[in-house]
């Protein structure tokens, strides 16, 4: 689950489907509803975010179901939100948009 570049004296990275975990120095497996596969090794604020799945924050490893549908996915924690949406979970209507039932 980790590896390391040519030259470095230590396995300090993850290998696809983990992240590194730099508190605990070693790999973690990759959150449901996440793409961890970086070829230079997937860190926690690297970690892909697939669509229809939203994270709160760069230093969360908890990666939610999105039931409104407005969740795009994106790197780290900029999860892209459909055009006329915004907030935790996407879930906030600009105004003149709402959710559709």
């Amino acid at each position: 689950a980790y590896t390391s570049l040519d030259g470095e004296a230590s396995c300090g990275r993850a290998t696809q489907g983990f992240y590194w975990d730099a508190i605990v120095q070693a790999p973690r497996e990759c959150p449901d509803g996440a793409t961890c596969d970086s070829p230079e090794g997937t860190v926690l604020a690297t970690i892909a975010i697939k669509p229809d799945y939203y994270r709160l924050a760069l230093s969360s490893t908890q990666v939610y179901k999105c039931g409104t549908g407005n969740c795009l996915g994106g790197l780290g924690n900029t999860t892209t939100c459909r055009e006329g949406s915004g907030g935790v979970l996407c879930a906030v209507c600009d105004d003149k948009y709402y959710l559709k039932s």
